[in-house]
């Protein structure tokens, strides 16, 4: 719930840097629906620097546009042991793929992290302008 009241709290700075190119993107931006937490599955090995977490794009209703979630990883003797969120996603109808780059020493292991279920869906009705 916690997460939930300071993304609400941040969202019309979060939304006045959003790069809207029109009114209808305005219209059709789709606040809810978040993901706000990824998950290490497997912690990978042979990092000697954090690696890119790669996040899908919002995968919501096509014209309903959101917040892609964005991670930065913590590594400590060659693992993750930690994932940042800095960026909530929204937009989100289903768990998004997320990527992490290869290890850097060679003979490591990939790492995995799995992204949480959407919250927050309103369930409202999709009030768009194409």
């Amino acid at each position: 719930f916690s997460k939930f009241k300071r993304y609400l709290r941040d969202l019309p700075s979060l939304i006045s840097s959003y790069p809207f190119k029109n009114p209808k993107e305005v219209i059709n931006f789709n606040p809810y629906d978040n993901v706000f937490d990824l998950y290490i599955d497997n912690p990978g090995s042979g990092y000697t620097s954090p690696p890119t977490i790669e996040v899908e794009a919002p995968n919501g209703h096509p014209l309903k546009k959101g917040f892609k979630v964005e991670a930065e990883a913590v590594v400590e003797g060659g693992l993750i042991t930690a994932i940042n969120i800095t960026q909530i996603g929204s937009s989100y109808i289903s768990k998004p793929k997320v990527t992490v780059s290869t290890p850097d020493e060679e003979g490591g292991e990939q790492a995995v992290v799995v992204s949480a279920l959407p919250e927050n869906n309103a369930d409202l009705p999709p009030l768009t302008i194409e």
